[in-house]
């Protein structure tokens, strides 16, 4: 008896010991499956800080690529920008040279033109120096041929007169017939001028002048000699008296050629 209790209290030690450490490996087994989840969950932890990482990585780099695109595309409009510049400062250059080879074209054609406004004016003082210098001479000329035509009107009066008288005293008439007034000085008229007048006008208004002076048709030839000038006057100088005396006969063809 003594030993089946003391077996029997075996047995239950050794049921509680095996219980015991039962309950020891189901603690250790809990503790190890606690141990595995929390070793698991910071695995997991461990990948998602590190997937985080990674995606934080991923976008840091996305934005770095971003600022890139964004520096070299502010880069490239910046380079635009500058050639643009350069090509408006040689386009403006361009324009100012043109303009300054414009005034200076302009300055050279005002210098020209004033040069040739010179060279105009000296010649118009030459021409007028040289038709002063021609106008003194036809004047001397005339004053001249006026001295000359007013000797041969007088030798010709004075022949005039004396025929006259030996007519007379031929004839046994002792009356005087008074001889007309002298003739010689320059009519009020402008002198004729080859350059601007024709000769038939000319000699229309001298006609029409002479008869509104009532001077004789005889006297005609001599005044209208002393208003002749340059060729006129030398195909006058060159008739014979007898034509050059006659008024009709000195406004033909002679005067006309």
């Amino acid at each position: 008896m003594t030993n089946f209790v003391r077996d029997q209290q075996n047995l239950k030690r050794e049921e509680r010991e095996k219980q015991r450490q039962d309950k020891a490996k189901e603690n250790e087994r809990l503790q190890k499956t606690r141990l595995f989840e929390i070793e698991r969950g910071k695995l997991e932890l461990k990948r998602e800080e590190k997937a985080s990482i990674e995606k934080e990585k991923e976008r840091q780099l996305e934005l770095d690529r971003e600022e890139r695109a964004r520096q070299e595309k502010e880069k490239e409009r910046q380079l635009e920008l500058e050639r643009e510049e350069k090509a408006r400062q040689e386009k403006e250059k361009e324009r100012q040279l043109e303009l300054e080879r414009e005034e200076r074209a302009r300055q050279q054609k005002e210098r020209e033109r004033r040069l040739e406004l010179e060279r105009e004016e000296r010649a118009r003082q030459f021409e007028f120096d040289k038709q002063e210098r021609e106008m003194q001479m036809e004047h001397e000329k005339h004053k001249h041929g006026m001295e000359k035509l007013d000797l041969q009107a007088k030798i010709r009066e004075q022949e005039a007169r004396t025929t006259e008288e030996g007519r007379r005293q031929s004839e046994g008439n002792g009356d005087e017939v008074p001889i007309g007034r002298a003739v010689g000085k320059v009519p009020k008229m402008p002198y004729f001028d080859e350059e601007r007048d024709f000769m038939d006008s000319y000699l229309g208004r001298f006609e029409r002048f002479a008869e509104t002076q009532n001077w004789k048709r005889e006297h005609w030839a001599m005044y209208l000699s002393a208003l002749l000038t340059g060729r006129a006057l030398d195909v006058y100088s060159r008739m014979p008296p007898e034509q050059a005396g006659d008024h009709d006969r000195l406004k033909d063809a002679p005067l006309k050629r």
